[in-house]
């Protein structure tokens, strides 16, 4: 919202919205980076890092912290936006969609203790088995076997992305919805 005079980026949205142009925001989060691209009509605009005032650059820090979109973790995130006017309301429509990628190594586990775990609401790793449960279980099972080796699919029943990552609907509805940037006064 607005407690005080426009900022330098909300002026310029406000004159640019008045003026009749279509704004709109892109970004494209994850892997330990953060970028969101401006576009008025249908040209995205070109960052210039010398200016203070900047349009693009601007944007790009106001929609992050705005949306509070992230960069650090296992994920990539992708969305989009409009930006318009209604009554003295300056809204963005946003819709953002992830995609989760998740190894199974849960070695970090080691360095927490079980207490620890269940604090932050995890189970602790299941213990491994002894040696002699392992070689007991290798005996009892033949060396070969020719007897209807499964072999396993690889749709899970999660949806599949590029590079082994799956789509995630809970953070992609977590970064999408409607907001208000500021109010006019």
């Amino acid at each position: 919202m607005l407690d005080g005079p426009l900022s330098a980026i909300q002026t310029q949205l406000v004159h640019l919205l008045k003026a009749g142009h279509k704004l709109s925001v892109r970004w494209d989060c994850g892997g330990d980076e953060s970028f969101v691209y401006t576009k008025i009509d249908d040209s995205e605009l070109k960052a210039n890092y010398s200016s203070d005032n900047d349009l693009s650059v601007l944007m790009d820090e106001y929609i992050t912290e705005l949306l509070d979109l992230p960069a650090a973790g296992e994920f990539s995130m992708q969305g989009d936006g409009r930006i318009f006017q209604e009554g003295k309301e300056i809204i963005i429509d946003y819709k953002s969609r992830a995609t989760t990628y998740w190894d199974d190594d849960d070695s970090w586990k080691d360095y927490l203790s079980d207490e620890q775990l269940a604090d932050i609401g995890v189970s602790p790793r299941e213990k491994e088995p002894l040696p002699t449960e392992v070689s007991n279980s290798i005996e009892s099972q033949p060396l070969t076997s020719e007897v209807d080796t499964p072999i396993d699919s690889v749709a899970s029943g999660d949806e599949e992305d590029e590079q082994g990552g799956t789509y995630d609907p809970d953070m992609s509805d977590d970064y999408s919805g409607r907001r208000v940037l500021f109010t006019l006064p």
